[in-house]
């Protein structure tokens, strides 16, 4: 299980979640002292007391003389908690104490939490979590492995009652750009060829694949970008794909190659399953 924070110690903010946005929040709840966190007028926060809970039961009761799913308002320590206790499977909508997590959550299916993508709902079942109960108590290392270095260092801090960014890191901000130096090769597709090797070998070396490659060529008079769905992380594949796709044979010797992969992931395992015979049957 996740090690649990010291909530008195590190949290600093009550997080409240709307399940959906409501134009006229951001003004009534500034009267009621909380400060709006996400743009689309749904997160908002108050600092931390030690009668946090009944205040912010509270204002929960204030907010809902105006806002018609009061009844589903998450409340916890973090944009990510309080976000995933507006699932309608959740057993509890206000959840301060990290040790009451895990129940409040239970039953939730990974589909109703808002911050898990579809893809790593996937990837999950695929390692027997089914329920954001299951989710809350894995290991870092785990949460690295299944959903990607950023997104699960994320997700473990919140989950260890930490302060996170309201948004979690997005797959497409991560990128490995790579590239051949000046005066390098001679012709364009050796100079390609080079900076996919090397980008890819650095992928697979640590156990990741992509979704996208975009490729940079510095080429005079102007530069020349290309981007495109990875099928196979295979240099060669890549290379002879874009070169049919776009037609680069004609482009002059480049000055640089910088190759950047989008959707970088870990490699999902394959599950192997075990069946016993039953040998009373035969």
């Amino acid at each position: 299980m996740t090690p649990k924070a010291d909530n008195q110690k590190r949290t600093t903010w009550v997080y409240f979640a709307l399940p959906a946005p409501e134009p006229k929040a951001d003004r009534r709840v500034r009267a009621l002292g909380l400060e709006t966190v996400s743009p689309n007028a749904d997160l908002f926060r108050m600092r931390a007391r030690s009668d946090g809970a009944n205040e912010a039961a509270g204002i929960v009761e204030r907010i809902a003389r105006w806002y018609p799913q009061a009844d589903r308002i998450g409340v916890s320590l973090n944009p990510p908690l309080a976000r995933m206790l507006t699932a309608p499977s959740a057993a509890s909508r206000l959840v301060l104490n990290l040790d009451e997590l895990d129940a409040a959550v239970a039953d939730v299916p990974l589909g109703e939490v808002p911050d898990i993508l579809p893809r790593e709902a996937s990837r999950l079942n695929l390692r027997g979590v089914f329920t954001a109960g299951e989710f809350v108590t894995l290991e870092e290392q785990d949460l690295r492995r299944i959903m990607g270095s950023a997104r699960g260092a994320w997700w473990a801090k919140a989950l260890r009652g930490e302060d996170v960014p309201a948004t979690a890191p997005s797959y497409l901000s991560r990128g490995l750009i790579l590239g051949t130096p000046r005066h390098g090769p001679a012709d364009v597709r050796t100079a390609v060829r080079k900076a996919l090797r090397t980008a890819v070998a650095a992928l697979v070396g640590k156990g990741l694949t992509a979704d996208e490659v975009w490729v940079e060529i510095a080429a005079q008079p102007t530069a020349i970008r290309k981007r495109m769905p990875v099928r196979l992380l295979d240099a060669s594949a890549i290379e002879q794909e874009l070169f049919r796709r776009f037609s680069l044979d004609e482009v002059p010797c480049p000055q640089r190659v910088s190759v950047r992969f989008l959707g970088i992931r870990p490699v999902e395992q394959p599950t192997l399953t075990f069946f016993e015979a039953d040998e009373s049957a035969a």
